[in-house]
């Protein structure tokens, strides 16, 4: 395999990746947005990604910091939720 070709091989990788990545995460976060609601959750804003705050078992696609109102008074929190069959977790 020449250079050319390795290098060629690993964009690709790359770019299988991040493509990947894209379309297993759910880009609104419906399963977490449904989780924050049925705890009362509104008027909820997600602010990015929590590269540290949750477990393994956590996907950082679906895991999402997040802003909130809870019975007239606004939160900041966590939210961890798995890739498929984990449900969420609400984390402060």
């Amino acid at each position: 395999m020449t250079t050319s070709q390795l290098y060629t091989l690993i964009v690709l990788i790359f770019l299988v990746t991040v493509y990947g990545s894209v379309l297993v995460s759910d880009g609104d976060n419906k399963k977490g947005r449904k989780a924050l609601a049925a705890q009362g959750y509104t008027h909820v804003r997600f602010l990015g990604i929590p590269w540290f705050a949750c477990s393994d078992s956590d996907s950082h696609f679906t895991s999402k910091r997040f802003v909130a109102e809870l019975n007239g008074k606004q939160v900041e929190g966590i939210l961890c939720c798995g890739l498929i069959l984990k449900s969420c977790t609400i984390r402060f």
